[in-house]
């Protein structure tokens, strides 16, 4: 992961299936590739990748933000990270959206005006080729991050 407390915007690329409850946005039905816009500009930045990516190996862990019931749920397969200071996550939302479909409107974006931060992709392939795309589109200068293989 990025160190010495690096700020950014992600992509988290998760692959997901069946029914979940996400807070007030109620019951909600996943099939497949999702693409997960957030930012880590507070403390610790984007240290803040490695909450997301430990979330669903903890037992009984406490859901705070829509995303975190999608990693309860779902298989966190990766990440774009883009090192920058500035507020770009919702410009990087409205450039993912022209390239994926959107999915849960108020997914992710309920402190923003976005219709949503979660997007709908076809495969990984699709997910990670949209994700750099979006990324460049901004001239942010992105890495790719996979999670560790359990032991």
């Amino acid at each position: 992961m990025t160190s010495n407390g690096e700020k950014g915007v992600y992509l988290l690329l998760l692959e997901a299936y069946g029914p979940l409850a996400v807070g007030r946005l109620g019951a909600l039905t996943f099939s497949g590739w999702y693409v997960y816009v957030g930012s880590a500009l507070g403390p610790g930045g984007l240290k803040r990748l490695e909450r997301h990516f430990e979330y669903g190996k903890r037992a009984n862990a406490p859901i705070r933000w829509h995303v975190d019931a999608l990693l309860a749920a779902g298989a966190l397969r990766g990440a774009i990270v883009g090192v920058t200071e500035e507020r770009v996550e919702c410009r990087l939302a409205k450039v993912l959206g022209e390239g994926l479909g959107q999915v849960f409107r108020g997914f992710g974006s309920s402190d923003c005006g976005c219709p949503t931060h979660l997007f709908g992709a076809s495969s990984y392939e699709n997910a990670m080729g949209e994700g750099w795309k979006a990324m460049g589109g901004l001239g942010l200068v992105a890495d790719t991050f996979l999670p560790r293989p359990s032991v």
